[in-house]
């Protein structure tokens, strides 16, 4: 990736507004989702497997091309050409371990009602405080381009 960066710069450039502008697209999609109605209620259980359910969210995520433009721009912003393979490696661990403790403690977590009852009350709140960083991080990526 360095040595693509060094040879056409516009493509760093490229991927940080592309990634900033996802971020204000996220913030805003948040924000417009907290203001709808609904939502609350009992939350429907599908019935699956443990396997299917783990099958069903690695293949939800390992397709979500979001993740991938996310990761792309905040690498390339603070990583840069010039990081050692150990940092880009050290890096690359840091984010593959925290996503699986994240979607580990989701699971467990909300696989419980009393959870998923307080997620539902909450929603509005998160979706509005989690749109907020997204445009906040998305307005500081276009700022510094």
């Amino acid at each position: 990736m360095g040595v693509l960066f060094q040879a056409f710069p516009w493509i760093h450039t490229a991927i940080k507004v592309a990634g900033g502008l996802y971020l204000l697209w996220m913030g805003v999609n948040l924000w417009r989702s907290s203001l709808q109605e609904g939502g609350e209620g009992h939350p429907v259980a599908l019935p699956m497997s443990d396997l299917a359910a783990l099958r069903t969210g690695f293949l939800t995520n390992i397709s979500n091309p979001k993740a991938a433009v996310f990761f792309g721009s905040v690498f390339s912003s603070l990583l840069g050409a010039g990081a050692t393979p150990g940092l880009k490696l050290g890096a690359w661990l840091i984010v593959f371990g925290l996503g699986v403790l994240w979607f580990t403690l989701v699971a467990f977590g909300l696989s419980t009602a009393p959870v998923q009852n307080a997620y539902l009350r909450a929603r509005k709140t998160i979706d509005r405080v989690g749109g907020t960083v997204m445009l906040g991080f998305g307005g500081l990526l276009l700022a510094r381009e």
